[in-house]
């Protein structure tokens, strides 16, 4: 597309006339071409093809094709309807300084920062990216590379965010600020979840998950922290969770800590590990913080192993009782 350019133009476009007394009629044989109706038609057509800020060229023919292919990516129909084509499958919608390259994959209602390198980028394939915002940090970028990942109504502040190698993953409601926040495990999300000072909120085990946690670590798979300060489940160990907890850390298989806090915290916080050692073993690994609990009953256990051989564990003057 060009605009005329030929001797007999003109450099400034003359002003228009003003509706003529006929207003919307058609052509016939001999009906007069004005210089109005020409300068209209090719604003139309030169203002279509730059609608995505590509240059005019004499040289292309196809530039308002390009400008429209985008709309492939959009279907609507009173009734049933297919769109079946493999070019122009990334779309980006009501967004600032947002970027997609992932097949099928999609940024709307977003914005990162324009000249800051604080981008939103979503280049895993059928992925989306919706109501999240990049700070103006400089070069801090909340990104989504995995497939069929998905990051919604989150915030980047002087860190990255980053929703990984793992497919099947999700951020929804979740703040990074100060730290990296990297979700990377397949099958896991971060929800309503921030990172802080204090560390970086990484899940990378498998089918795991962290939920309104401050900067839980995750890196045992099939693991969780549920409504937690602090956390971590350590890398290798499996099947264990944080739940209401404060602060805590497990570094066993098939473990979990309820309502917890670090030990030595105040009265009427507990921390109960229980896993196994192999198939048919469980072991109390620590009791922390009782306070006014003077016993715990433990049910249903088929074999004990408690550090001192017998069936009972002394702490702060409380006895825990196991049996069946």
């Amino acid at each position: 597309m060009y605009r005329i350019d030929n001797a007999s133009s003109v450099a400034v476009k003359p002003a228009y006339a003003a509706a003529g007394a006929t207003p919307n009629q058609y052509f016939d044989n001999g009906t007069v071409w004005d210089h109005d109706f020409a300068n209209h038609l090719q604003e139309e057509l030169a203002n279509a093809c730059g609608i995505k800020g590509v240059a005019l060229s004499k040289a292309s023919d196809n530039q308002l094709a390009t400008a429209l292919n985008g709309v492939q990516a959009i279907s609507s129909a009173a009734s049933g309807t297919l769109l079946d084509s493999s070019a122009h499958t990334r779309a980006l919608s009501a967004v600032t300084a947002c970027q997609v390259s992932g097949n099928n994959s999609k940024v709307s209602a977003s914005a990162g920062t324009a000249g800051t390198a604080s981008y939103i980028i979503a280049s895993g394939a059928q992925s989306h990216i919706v109501a999240s915002l990049a700070a103006d940090v400089g070069g801090a970028d909340m990104t989504l590379s995995g497939g069929r990942s998905f990051i919604a109504a989150c915030y980047v502040d002087s860190a990255a965010m980053t929703v990984g190698a793992g497919n099947q993953s999700a951020a929804i409601a979740c703040a990074s600020a100060v730290n990296t926040f990297t979700v990377s495990g397949s099958q896991s999300a971060a929800i309503a979840s921030s990172s802080t000072t204090n560390g970086a909120l990484v899940i990378s085990g498998d089918n795991s998950t962290a939920i309104s946690s401050e900067y839980p670590n995750i890196v045992g798979d099939y693991s969780a922290a549920i409504a937690s300060s602090s956390a971590s489940v350590s890398a290798g160990k499996f099947r264990s969770a944080l739940i209401g907890c404060s602060g805590g850390s497990i570094g066993h298989n098939n473990c979990v800590a309820l309502a917890s806090s670090l030990p030595g915290a105040s009265p009427g916080n507990y921390t109960v590990y229980g896993g196994d050692s192999n198939a048919n073993t469980w072991t109390i690994y620590s009791v922390t913080g009782l306070g006014e609990f003077n016993s715990l009953q433990v049910k249903a256990m088929p074999a004990l192993d408690p550090a001192d051989g017998s069936n009972t564990l002394w702490n702060n003057g409380g006895v825990i009782t196991m049996g069946t």
